[in-house]
């Protein structure tokens, strides 16, 4: 009866027997006094989440080659294009987790266009690019844009290239593999799903097989994996009993691992999409509660879709929704209790047909090389209705650069889904080709295993009442501080001058009541210099100015490298099939520097008695790249060494220590006979923290931290002192190091990088033109691709030298939120 009248199921579930069609007219909401809705509102509209995607040209580049981008910024459940931000970060990051790029870049009603150039000071290795705002640095990195690929050598041999062999301890470590009950618990006597996800050493899942036991080595439920080494069993858990998974691997090893113990009361909450236009929410619960009120709660992103009291008056009770209330993309199912505690959670992903509607027409089927291609693109919002939209498009020659559609990352699988999840998700686009039964299984094991984690119900009042720590940045920016006299007291009313001769930018302002200051609407390039200088009311120097500074953003590892052994077994399979893939760019002559190591480095000041014997024996090494980023030292160690805290004590002295260690002494000054649980060395000389602090960050070379290794605490050590530590700064020589005026600062702030537009050349005429070989693999990129009212656009380019198959690929989103992708080929004979 069910299948009749639904048709087939979408997630392949196994349907409970109670299942009935949906009540009709079942209100969309029902009004639910719940201060978690209050909170959910607040945290949607004053906190919203803003979503970056950046639609790259190709999945992975050559040295010399250039990366082009088009970004699309989205906020909210509907992914509509953001008004917040008007800047976006890009950085390009090396496998040591280090910047190579850094990007700024305007963004224009929630796009953004730009390119990093791969020079050829650009080493082949493993990168990836991130993506975000500043307002985004709220949520944490977790949710930035990242996407990972390999820099390829066109001039690397052969002989050269050799295939990673994995340590031996990753040859021997086995798999990890966790089970994740539905809805958060295991419940006595009662039916739950159980996902379950194995990850080898490499970061990608594996396939395992075998059973699970009871106590009484019973078996009760067989483990077989469906995809990226995910699924989910069936367990009835009894009292009294454990139960135990006897995994198999592909090498034939074993191990056994205990599944979560089952309460002895309490609900399983179970999502299942039986048909295309509902949802089933069934609850189920103990005996003991099943005279009970839950409440059932509902939402996509913040957005409320269903809030429901739910009455328990029996073992099972279903709750039928209106899917097509969902915005496509993941929902957040919850259940509280009359006192608001959560109970039970679980995410789905819904499908609903709320995206573009895309065609791609050519004039031709098969072109020659070098010929003239025309595409027309035909936009449609989901309603059928031709549509205006934003676009990008990108063309390149699969034969040189071949593309596994699985693995890539794209509008629909970063935005609904990898956006929104924390943790690698391998072969994201595997859940967007096909909707298939298989498919939606296999997502539906995703949800099951990785959850959604924006906030926690918990802490939603107090994320709400705390201020975001990075405001939304506008278009234009600030530049802000506070001026103070000789006595650290604020100066009301003093003047403040701006002048940066680069940017053609001279303003004066004066600070307010509380000696602040603020130059607003500034734009300028990133290269633009700025001196920003106050005075006292008397017209002196005897002023103090510091500048408001936006903490450094950290680079650290990401998941997702494990898509670097999903790139390197497609170009190994592709070298194997006899189709090697020819990297192509700007390629130069290698050439072979010899020279000798200077001993002493030229611009740093002589360091003296006590210094290391070479760098490498400091436990770190921090590197002054970016001084402009730090109004002072203190700031830079603050920012730089996450255990480090400088404090003054109630008699003046400075205590600096580290949070792993309790305070020894609180002079500033070891030759007292008391010491640090720090002591700072300037230039091979004891110093004191007040020496330290006056320094411009300009005119630190490096610092050199010894906490850990003892035989150079041992050098570095004066007499019977034992601090926990030492920083060894280490300075430019004096007549290269800035000199220190309190009332002026030099600062070299972010500015906008320029965007440059991407080169296609027209073959119009039969010239020598002709004769030159064209070996682009991009063959054509334009992120400004508009169709009009009546959805129509028209581009036009030329090929390549061929033959090859090119891949056209469209991307983009309408004013509705409405996202859109398409894909087109075409043969060059």
């Amino acid at each position: 009866f069910i299948q009749g009248y639904w048709g087939k199921s979408r997630v392949g579930d196994q349907l409970p027997v109670e299942y009935k069609p949906p009540v009709p007219d079942i209100p969309r909401r029902l009004v639910v006094t719940n201060p978690l809705l209050t909170s959910l509102q607040k945290w949607t509209d004053s906190i919203p989440q803003e979503k970056a995607y950046l639609h790259l040209d190709k999945p992975y580049y050559a040295v010399g080659d250039t990366i082009w981008f088009k970004g699309y910024l989205t906020t909210g459940s509907r992914h509509r294009l953001s008004p917040l931000s008007g800047a976006v970060y890009v950085d390009l990051v090396n496998e040591q987790d280090q910047p190579v790029k850094t990007l700024k870049l305007p963004a224009d009603s929630g796009t953004v266009a730009g390119d990093l150039v791969l020079d050829d000071d650009v080493k082949a290795g493993n990168y990836r690019v991130r993506a975000y705002t500043q307002w985004m640095r709220n949520a944490g990195e977790d949710y930035f844009f990242n996407r990972t690929f390999t820099i390829g050598n066109p001039l690397q041999s052969e002989k050269e290239k050799t295939k990673p062999k994995p340590s031996r301890q990753q040859r021997l470590r086995q798999p990890d593999v966790q089970f994740f009950p539905e809805g958060g618990d295991l419940v006595s006597n009662i039916t739950s799903r159980i996902g379950f996800k194995a990850v080898g050493s490499n970061g990608l899942g594996v396939v395992i097989g075998g059973n699970v036991t009871d106590n009484e080595n019973t078996e009760v439920a067989r483990i077989n994996t469906l995809h990226a080494g995910m699924g989910n069993f069936l367990l009835k858990p009894l009292p009294g009993k454990t139960y135990t998974a006897h995994i198999k691997f592909a090498d034939s090893t074993t191990k056994n691992i205990a599944l979560p113990l089952a309460l002895n009361e309490g609900y399983v909450l179970n999502v299942y999409q039986p048909g295309i236009d509902s949802i089933l929410v069934r609850i189920q619960a103990s005996a003991s509660l099943q005279h009970s009120t839950v409440n059932l709660i509902a939402h996509s992103s913040g957005e409320v879709i269903y809030t429901l009291q739910v009455q328990i008056n029996s073992a099972v009770t279903s709750i039928w929704l209106d899917k097509r209330s969902f915005p496509g993309g993941i929902a957040q199912f919850t259940i509280f209790d009359t006192k608001n505690q959560p109970l039970n959670e679980r995410i789905a992903f819904i499908r609903n047909n709320d995206n573009m509607q895309l065609g791609i027409k050519a004039d031709k089927v098969t072109y020659k090389s070098k010929e003239h291609v025309q595409l027309e693109l035909a936009a449609k919002g989901s309603d059928g209705i031709p549509d205006a939209a934003d676009f990008s498009i990108a063309v390149i020659d699969e034969n040189k650069v071949p593309v596994d559609e699985n693995s890539e990352s794209t509008i629909f699988s970063n935005i609904l889904l990898s956006s929104d999840i924390k943790g690698y998700i391998e072969k994201p686009n595997y859940y967007f080709i096909a909707d298939s039964d298989k498919v939606n299984r296999a997502l539906d094991n995703l949800m099951l295993t990785q959850g959604y984690r924006r906030f926690e119900w918990k802490l939603l009042d107090s994320v709400v009442k705390a201020k975001p720590t990075y405001k939304a940045e506008g278009v234009t920016t600030t530049i802000s501080g506070w001026v103070t006299d000789l006595r650290s007291r604020p100066l009301p009313n003093a003047p403040v001058m701006l002048l940066s001769m680069n940017a053609r930018i001279n303003k004066v302002t004066a600070t307010d009541v509380n000696g602040r200051f603020s130059f607003d609407k500034l734009i300028f390039a990133d290269s633009a210099k700025f001196a920003v200088q106050a005075r006292d009311l008397k017209n002196t120097d005897h002023a103090i100015i510091i500048l408001d500074s936006i903490p450094k953003i950290k680079f650290t590892g990401h998941q997702n490298l494990a898509d670097i052994n999903i790139i390197k077994a497609n170009l190994q399979k592709a070298e194997d099939d006899g189709t090697p893939i020819k990297l192509t760019g700007h390629i130069l002559k290698q050439v072979n520097i010899k020279a000798v190591k200077k001993k002493d480095t030229p611009g740093i000041a002589q360091q003296w008695m006590f210094s290391l014997p070479d760098e490498e024996s400091a436990d770190k090494i921090i590197s002054m790249t970016n001084p402009e980023l730090y109004p002072t030292v203190k700031i830079f160690l603050q920012s730089t060494l996450s255990k480090f805290r400088w404090e003054t004590d109630q008699n003046g002295y400075d205590k600096v220590t580290t949070l792993s260690k309790p305070l020894i002494g609180l002079s500033n000054n070891p030759a007292d006979g008391i010491t640090n649980d720090i002591v700072p060395i300037l230039n091979g000389v004891p110093s004191s923290f007040t020496e330290i602090e006056s320094l411009e960050p300009e005119d630190i070379v490096k610092i050199l931290v010894v906490e850990k290794n003892e035989a150079m605490k041992n050098i570095l050590r004066q007499r019977n002192f034992r601090p926990a530590g030492y920083l060894l700064v280490i300075t430019k020589v004096a007549g290269a190091r800035k000199q220190y005026i309190p009332n002026m600062a030099n600062i070299s702030p972010k500015g906008y990088n320029k965007v440059r537009r991407f080169y296609s050349p027209r073959y119009e005429r039969p010239d020598d033109e002709y004769k030159q070989p064209d070996l682009r693999a991009t063959i054509y990129w334009n992120p400004y691709v508009n169709t009009d009212a009546t959805g129509k656009a028209t581009v036009d380019f030329y090929n390549a030298d061929g033959p090859g198959n090119y891949r056209v690929v469209v991307e983009g989103i309408n004013a509705a939120g409405e996202l859109g992708r398409q894909i087109y080929r075409y043969t060059v004979e």
